[in-house]
C-alpha cells in the first residue's frame, strides 16, 4: 500500500515471474482460475509481424504460417500444498447456494457467483445477501453490498452499516456504494467521520464521496482529507474533484501548497471571476513559496479555457503587487530552486518593462542551471523582438 494507491517491486529482481529462453514464448492473456492457479495463453509463435509490415525484398524470410497448431496455456500454481478443487458447476448452482461463495477466500469464486446471482436478478437472495453484508467475513460483506447494487435491491440501511465496518476495505467500498445518499443527513454525518479515517485509501475515497453532496459543510472534511494525504498526488486530485463550485474557499483551509495549486487550478479553469479577483488579498498574507504555487495554479487552469492571468490582474494593485514579489522571489538566491522556479513561471505575466530586469539577472551565468533553463522558458513567452 502507497497512500491512496499502492507501491510495487518485483518478486525477483532483474527477471520476469514467468520467462523463457525459447524466442518463440508469446504470452499474450492471463486469467485466474477456480484451483487458485494462473492460466497463461502461449501464442508460441515464431513470427508475430503481419506480412502487410513487413518489406517486398524480405518477405522470404518468414515462414507465415510456421507453429501455427503449437499454441498453448500453462498453469501456474502457487507453491506448498493445496486442497483438491471439485470441477465447478456454478451454473448449475441455485441462487441460494451461491451466496456463500461470496465469503470464498479465493477471487475466481466470489466474482464468478456474483455475476451469476446479477445476470440472474433473482431476488429471492436478497434477505441471505442482508444477513451475509451483517454478519460475513470482510469479503463476504463487501460483495454482498455490491450484489445487492447490482440486484437494484441496495438501500441505505446497509450502506450505513458498512459505514460502520471494522474493516478498511469494506468501509472503503461502502463509500462507493454510498455516494447517491450522500446528503442525507445520516450518510452525510458518516462521510464527515470518514474523512478522518486512519486507512489512506478510506479518506482518499471519503473525499470522493464527499464531492456527491452539494454542500459547504464539505469544505472542512476536504481540508482534513488534504492535511493527512498531503504527500499523496491521487488524495490531492480527490479532494480537488470534490469541490468544483468551491475550490476558491477550499484554499485558504488547506495546508499544503500543492493542494492548493490543484484547488487554484479548478478555480482558474472555471474562470470564477469573483474567486480569482478575491485571491489576490488573501495571498498577499501568504508565504512567497505558496502565493507562487497557487498563482501558477490559477494561471495553469486559466489558460486551459484560453485566458490570461494578467487580463484579471492588470486592474488590482493587489495582484501586481504579487507578481512584483514573484519576481524578487526568483531573483532571490537564497531560496530553494525548486521555489526560484515556480517564480520564474509568473513572470510571464508581468508586463515587460517590467519583467526583463528581472529575466536579465536570471539569464547570468552565476545562476543555477535549472533557473536559467526556466527563464528561457518563461521569456520566450513573451511576445517582444527583445526577447531574442
Amino acid at each position: 500500500p502507497g497512500g491512496a494507491t499502492f507501491t510495487w517491486k518485483p518478486p525477483r529482481g532483474g527477471v520476469e515471474f514467468l520467462a523463457s529462453a525459447d524466442t518463440w514464448f508469446r504470452p499474450v492473456s492471463m486469467a485466474e482460475g477456480p484451483d487458485g492457479a494462473l492460466y497463461v495463453a502461449d501464442m508460441y509463435r515464431k513470427e508475430v509481424e503481419h506480412p502487410r509490415w513487413v518489406p517486398a525484398d524480405l518477405m522470404h524470410r518468414y515462414d507465415w504460417k510456421a507453429t501455427r497448431e503449437m499454441g498453448r496455456i500453462w498453469r501456474i500454481v502457487p507453491e506448498g500444498p493445496r486442497p483438491g478443487i471439485a470441477r465447478p458447476r456454478l451454473a448449475e448452482t441455485s441462487t441460494m447456494d451461491l451466496v456463500p461463495l461470496l465469503d470464498r477466500p479465493d477471487a475466481w469464486w466470489r466474482m464468478t457467483a456474483q455475476r451469476i446471482i446479477v445476470q440472474r436478478q433473482d431476488l429471492s437472495a436478497e434477505p441471505a445477501l442482508r444477513e451475509l453484508a451483517r454478519k460475513g467475513g470482510p469479503l463476504g460483506r463487501l460483495h454482498a453490498g455490491w450484489t445487492l447494487q447490482g440486484l437494484v435491491a441496495l438501500d441505505v440501511e446497509v450502506v450505513l452499516g458498512l459505514l460502520d465496518d471494522p474493516h478498511p476495505r469494506v468501509r472503503e467500498n461502502a463509500l462507493m456504494l454510498a455516494e447517491r445518499w450522500a446528503s442525507e443527513k445520516a450518510v452525510s454525518g458518516k462521510l464527515i467521520r470518514l474523512a478522518e479515517d486512519p486507512d489512506p485509501r478510506v479518506r482518499y475515497q471519503a473525499a470522493l464521496a464527499l464531492g456527491a453532496w452539494d454542500d459547504d459543510a464539505i469544505l472542512e472534511p476536504l481540508a482534513k482529507i488534504a492535511r493527512a494525504g498531503a504527500g499523496d498526488r491521487w488524495t490531492r486530485l480527490a479532494v480537488a474533484t470534490a469541490v468544483p463550485r468551491r475550490a476558491g474557499r477550499l484554499i485558504p483551509l488547506v495546508e499544503d501548497p500543492a493542494t492548493a495549486a490543484e484547488l487554484a487550478s479548478l478555480v482558474g479553469a472555471r474562470q470564477a471571476e469573483g474567486e480569482i479577483r478575491a485571491l489576490p488579498a488573501y495571498l498577499l498574507a501568504q508565504e512567497p513559496g505558496r502565493q507562487a504555487a497557487i498563482l501558477n495554479g490559477l494561471a495553469e487552469g486559466m489558460s486551459r479555457r484560453g485566458a490570461k492571468l494578467a487580463t484579471y490582474f492588470q486592474e488590482s494593485p493587489e495582484a501586481q503587487e504579487l507578481l512584483l514579489r514573484a519576481a524578487a522571489l526568483a531573483e532571490n538566491e537564497e531560496r530553494l530552486p525548486a521555489e526560484r522556479i515556480a517564480a520564474v513561471r509568473l513572470l510571464i505575466h508581468l508586463p515587460w518593462e517590467k519583467a526583463a530586469p528581472a529575466f536579465s539577472r536570471l539569464l547570468a551565468d552565476r545562476q543555477p542551471e535549472e533557473v536559467r533553463i526556466a527563464a528561457v522558458g518563461a521569456i520566450s513567452s513573451h511576445p517582444r523582438p527583445e526577447v531574442a
